[in-house]
């Protein structure tokens, strides 16, 4: 049977043995390699981990632009403080189904981002990757769309599809989307949970409706690519970039 790239556990990156949740480390690993972070692990190109990323990064790039099909250099998995994983596995927990995914995000890079993680105020990239992600409130951040804030109102925007993140790390560096440069973007660990699917943006919506953990969008009137969409910050961690 196929792997399938948004939900299967893999490996750890660190030791090889399976991971039961769709973290890159396993527990061991962690209890370790967490004293170090906020961190970085570059993957080598030929590693098991390295690979699928890149063929699924290839594989879900939709967008048809001067950029048709752009060029993974580099595949890093991120290391997060204890305390940022903890809050993720609470939420992850108490949600009405356990249910996490694999997702794509693309977000402000302050610092051209050199490897190290940096601590500029408006550097988003580096922020998620030391203290999780924090959806921006509208008084604090450009909007995307002719005025109003983002469809589904202030929270974590994900998708499935690569060149979607892309799209979105270009407008919020004030890039056209076919300009070639090197681009960020984050996979990250989603605990969707019981999805909600809804048709119609509606930008001043605060949280999924009850019984719900989390909204997906599919593409029709409102997106043209999926979107999934979470209200709790701590509902998603970085996993890889």
């Amino acid at each position: 049977m196929a792997s399938c790239f948004a939900s299967d556990p893999w490996e750890c990156v660190l030791c090889s043995k399976a991971v039961s949740t769709l973290s890159a480390i396993c527990h061991s690993c962690a209890n370790t390699a967490q004293r170090s972070a906020p961190g970085l692990i570059s993957l080598h190109r030929r590693s098991p981990t390295f690979q699928r990323v890149e063929a699924d990064f290839l594989r879900s790039w939709a967008h048809q632009t001067a950029i048709s099909r752009p060029t993974v250099t580099g595949v890093q998995a991120v290391l997060v403080p204890q305390k940022v994983m903890k809050r993720y596995e609470r939420v992850r927990r108490r949600s009405e189904s356990p249910k996490e995914t694999r997702l794509y995000h693309g977000t402000t890079v302050a610092c051209g981002f050199n490897g190290y993680v940096c601590s500029h105020p408006s550097c988003s990239l580096c922020g998620i990757i030391a203290n999780g992600f924090r959806h921006p409130k509208p008084s604090s951040a450009a909007s995307l769309n002719l005025g109003a804030w983002d469809r589904f109102g202030s929270a974590i925007y994900t998708t499935p599809v690569s060149s979607k993140a892309a799209d979105y790390e270009n407008l919020r560096n004030g890039y056209p989307f076919g300009q070639g440069r090197t681009r960020h973007i984050i996979v990250a660990r989603v605990a969707t949970g019981r999805m909600q699917t809804l048709h119609k943006e509606d930008p001043h919506r605060r949280y999924a409706s009850r019984g719900f953990d989390s909204i997906i969008c599919p593409p029709g009137v409102s997106v043209n690519h999926t979107e999934h969409v979470s209200y709790k910050d701590t509902a998603a961690v970085p996993l890889f970039m």
